[in-house]
């Protein structure tokens, strides 16, 4: 006899299989039933799905640029291990992205101190070179690394090997520049080039998809840290330390570590203080100081991106209630066969999944060619910029997830009211009667979209008006019909008296070109993303040392006032008298001369920075610096010929085509010397563009997607008034009959669409009024409550409105009263 345990549980297990079981095979019978039924209704399919597939598209494509800018893990092996080592001290400080550079002998104490906690500890600075191959020299951007980089990022060449010490002369080639420059050859491998004037060979070549630990830049080459160093030049390089937890050790007990070494470690000088050190993840994406910025503005961008779906999303439920309305006979027929609703609604689901998920597949189609299109736009900076922003596996659910979510919220509506058995006592109005609770539905989802749309264009009106208050704002210089070419001669051997000499062969070379109306040098180009300060103070005889404050400065020539038309509006700009052995000159702007000398002339006052006294010989008018957005600063130019640097830039202001004048330039730069590469190079109004990147890419995106919105909502518009007339065709035939005229039957369908309008827009209005508050901080010079934007789009959105009404009001008026009698 059969125990009995086996007798209770054998018919639970078989009940619950065959429950399973069921539930599967309804599923497929209700996708089966699904497909066929759209197939019958090709054209409502074909515009669902691709309605759809836009709306997708759009929050997918910002969230896959979010994706490669944030989320995506760095190609190294364990990245969740990796860390970047942040040192808190006062005195020599140098950062980068938010990052702490440290003395190279400081980080090989770290090495030595917390050799329990980490696999160890690796350093590297990006920077420019010059690669020479054959007869060709060309900049490439890379950096200079411990020879323990490679081994403590886990990595595995992709030909050839690695270096492991910090002198040796080769080099490793990244991926893409070995694909490009070589053709994918693996005879490169021991070929000898040379970089920055020496001798290198290569050795390996890095792993497809590995660019560094830098999200955004294609490494192009890396270089032992020590290679290329000059044998006179005893420098203790700075670089960016990283390491590698051991296994087992938690976060929490190796940042208590490293705090308690750091603080334990001399500072490299006397006037440094070291409070202590920690470790932060650079596991996924861009780290440091632009993770927050970037991330606050791309959830802006997201957030707007949604809006388009959700229009999309209504736009779809207003065709869902429509095509319920048509299928009422079908519908009542299954109800009275004994169908039940609970089945019916799933049904209907299933339909409108089914459409959402195609819509979603189409719409990551779609995101493939829109983020192709953003990672190719071209960047005026140092080092080739590659971003990946293809869609992977979170790209791929975040759109099948939005897109499941949005249909079940903007689906289940239409289904429950299709499942309503009330829809049979509507037959007996006939079929062409009037829903008043579906065509109250559709009007709700059609106001909706206006009122989406009223946001949308609000925003993109905001940062339009953002991006014209950027342009219109005085630089205090003239960047059009400049072009400026970076050039560093340090890496090739030059003393400072060789540099000089190369930089004024270099300066009468370019003035003589034919078109050329000036040159200058200047360390920092202007609003080029870059800048350097220090403190200032003025020296006033026979008084204490008077208040510090914070200045800008940059290092140019005395070419340099006139190419970029500097105005000059006290004593005079630098010139050739200013040279080493003279008095130390120097230039203030208007902001630094009246925060140090208020209410007196500032010409022939001296001043204090960086340890050194300078004479002010000159007053130039203020301008911009490092961010077109930013207030009246302090700032100083040196002269070149009294503070020498070998990394400097040049300033052309030419005639003609700035692409034939760079050619020009490079020319007379390979005459000079064949080795030197220019580094970084573009027409100036092109890097200046980069500070309004945020308004210009938000003006762009969010006024493509108002667009598809305004679109969108004429649609709806346009098809709630048309199905209306269709169910309205008897009572309009009766009224024209009964003596009303063609004029008021239209003007009761534009009616119809204009309160639509307004109603929505109304909404959007008062919406957009509590939520663009929160753009403030990606906007410049513009209030979130600018008066001609929130009249504007009402009205052109009303004129939309008008637009798309008036086609169903002519519809009405051509109904004659047969086409009525018939429509029953």
């Amino acid at each position: 006899m059969p125990e009995p345990s086996r007798q209770v549980d054998g018919p639970i297990q078989h009940a619950g299989s065959n429950a399973a079981l069921r539930w599967l095979t309804d599923m497929r019978q209700d996708l089966r039933f699904a497909a066929r039924n759209l197939r019958r209704s090709p054209s409502f399919a074909l515009v669902t799905a691709l309605t759809i597939a836009i709306g997708v598209a759009a929050s997918t494509t910002v969230f896959s640029v979010m994706n490669g800018l944030l989320f995506r893990a760095l190609e190294v092996s364990s990245p969740e291990r990796m860390f970047a080592l942040q040192e808190r001290r006062d005195g020599n400080v140098s950062t980068d992205n938010g990052y702490s550079a440290l003395p190279y002998e400081r980080i090989r104490a770290y090495t030595e101190a917390t050799r329990s906690i980490v696999s160890g500890v690796a350093a590297y600075r990006y920077d420019s070179h010059a690669l020479r191959i054959g007869e060709q020299t060309i900049a490439v951007y890379g950096p200079r690394t411990t020879g323990n980089y490679f081994n403590l990022l886990g990595l595995v060449p992709a030909a050839g090997r690695f270096y492991s010490t910090d002198t040796e002369a080769v080099l490793v080639l990244g991926y893409s520049l070995w694909q490009q420059r070589f053709g994918g050859d693996h005879s490169v491998i021991g070929q000898q080039v040379s970089l920055n004037s020496r001798p290198f060979t290569i050795a390996g070549i890095a792993p497809a998809g590995f660019t560094g630990t830098i999200v955004g830049f294609d490494t192009e080459v890396f270089v032992p840290v020590f290679a290329n160093q000059r044998p006179d030049d005893d420098r203790d390089p700075w670089l960016f330390p990283i390491a590698r937890l051991q296994p087992g050790v938690e976060l929490t007990a190796a940042n208590a570590a490293f705090d308690a070494t750091a603080k334990r470690i001399p500072p490299e000088s006397g006037n440094v203080n070291v409070f202590g050190a920690s470790l932060d993840p650079i596991a996924t994406g861009m780290s440091g100081q632009w993770r927050g910025p970037i991330g606050q503005f791309f959830g802006m961008i997201l957030g707007t991106s949604v809006l388009v779906l959700l229009i999309a999303a209504a736009n779809i439920a207003g065709m869902l209630l429509a095509r319920a309305v048509a299928r009422r006979r079908e519908i009542a027929i299954r109800l009275a066969m004994g169908a039940g609703r609970g089945r019916l609604v799933r049904q209907l689901m299933a339909e409108t999944l089914l459409v959402f998920v195609v819509g979603a597949l189409g719409g990551i189609a779609l995101t493939l060619f829109t983020t192709r299109l953003i990672a190719n736009i071209p960047l005026p900076v140092a080092g080739r910029v590659a971003f990946d922003f293809a869609p992977d596996w979170r790209v791929l659910v975040f759109a099948l997830a939005t897109a499941l979510v949005t249909g079940v919220l903007f689906g289940l509506a239409p289904a429950i009211k299709a499942s309503r058995t009330g829809l049979v006592v509507s037959l007996k109005a006939g079929l062409g009667a009037t829903d008043p609770q579906s065509t109250r539905g559709r009007n709700v989802f059609v106001a909706a979209q206006v009122a989406a749309s009223v946001v949308l264009l609000v925003a993109a009106g905001l940062f339009v008006r953002s991006l014209q208050q950027g342009l219109a704002v005085d630089p205090g210089f003239d960047p059009d019909g400049v072009v400026i070419a970076q050039i560093n001669v340090d890496p090739h051997g030059y003393n400072e008296e060789r540099g000089r000499v190369f930089y004024r062969q270099l300066i009468e070379r370019v003035r003589s070109l034919p078109g050329v109306e000036g040159a200058g040098l200047a360390r920092i180009v202007p609003l080029g993303g870059s800048g350097m300060g220090n403190d200032v103070e003025a020296i006033e005889p026979g008084k204490p040392e008077g208040t510090k404050r914070s200045a800008l400065f940059n290092v140019v020539d005395p070419g340099y006032f006139t190419t970029m038309r500097v105005p000059i509006i006290a004593g005079r700009a630098l010139n050739e008298s200013d040279v080493a052995g003279a008095t130390i000159a120097a230039v203030i702007n208007q902001t630094m001369a009246t925060a140090l000398w208020p209410n007196q002339s500032a010409i022939g006052k001296r001043f204090k920075q960086s340890e050194s006294e300078y004479e002010v010989v000159g007053v130039a008018g203020d301008g911009k610096y490092l961010q077109i957005t930013e207030s009246a600063t302090p700032f100083v130019y040196h002269a070149f010929a009294q503070r020498y640097d070998g990394r400097m830039t040049l300033h052309v202001r030419a005639r003609g085509n700035a692409a034939e004048t760079l050619r020009q330039v490079h020319e007379q730069v390979r005459a000079l010397d064949p080795n030197v590469a220019i580094e970084r190079e573009s027409p100036l109004p092109a890097t200046i563009g980069i500070t309004l990147l945020p308004q210009r890419f938000g003006a762009t995106l969010i006024g493509v997607f108002g667009l598809i919105g305004l679109l969108l909502a004429s649609i709806g518009v346009y098809g709630v008034l048309a199905f209306q007339v269709a169910q309205r065709t008897r009572e309009i035939g009766i009224r024209l009959a009964l003596g009303s005229t063609g004029r008021g039957v239209r003007g009761m369908v534009v009616g119809q669409g204009a309160r639509l309008a307004l109603i929505g827009g109304a909404i959007g209005l008062l919406v957009a009024a509590l939520t663009t508050r929160f753009l403030q901080n990606f906007l410049f010079g513009v209030s979130t409550l600018v008066l001609m934007t929130f009249v504007a789009v009402p009205l052109i959105l009303l004129v939309v409105a008008l637009i798309a009404s008036y086609i169903p009001a002519r519809r009405a008026t051509n109904v004659t009263p047969l086409e009525a009698l018939r429509s029953d």
